[in-house]
């Protein structure tokens, strides 16, 4: 029975699924040095560009969230003060 359970331990220590399946280890695109679409067509230029864009929007955006926190909470002191007059 221990030649078995050892057996079965050498044979799947560090062995894959896809190892079982395919009979072959797989290999990611960084040990072949294949790049990606993504990092083949990166440029320095347009992604700080885009970047500034995007901080751009991301201040415009946090400014109106801002504004309207405001309004909100005008609207909400306006309700209560409705509300402590009575009917």
């Amino acid at each position: 029975m221990l030649d078995k359970i050892l057996w079965v331990y050498k044979i799947t220590w560090k062995t894959s699924p896809f190892l079982l399946t395919y009979g072959t280890e797989t290999v990611i695109p960084v040990e072949i040095e294949c790049s990606s679409y993504r990092v083949l067509h990166f440029s320095s230029e347009n992604n700080d560009k885009k970047l500034m864009a995007n901080l751009i929007k991301s201040e415009a955006f946090r400014h109106r969230v801002i504004e309207l926190a405001k309004l909100r909470s005008n609207l909400e002191q306006d309700q209560d003060e409705m509300h402590a007059r009575g009917p």
